[in-house]
């Protein structure tokens, strides 16, 4: 997790994408348009780069995300 709650790849290159499926306690920035699967997963359209909701979230806190 980068700066402002963008995410970014090993090489601090920022995750550029059109949609992403998070778990559901994990917000982007974006729109959210559609839940499914027994997971519950969220698909989400970015504005291409993913940037979290909640920018104070950090890797450890999206790893462990919903494995409760």
């Amino acid at each position: 997790v980068g700066p402002g709650g963008r995410l970014v790849l090993e090489n601090r290159a920022p995750l550029v994408a059109d949609y992403v499926l998070t778990q559901p306690e994990i917000g982007l920035l974006g729109r959210r348009v559609a839940t499914g699967t027994g997971a519950g997963l969220v698909l989400w359209e970015t504005d291409r780069q993913v940037t979290l909701t909640d920018p104070g979230l950090r890797a450890a806190d999206i790893a462990s995300a919903d494995c409760g």
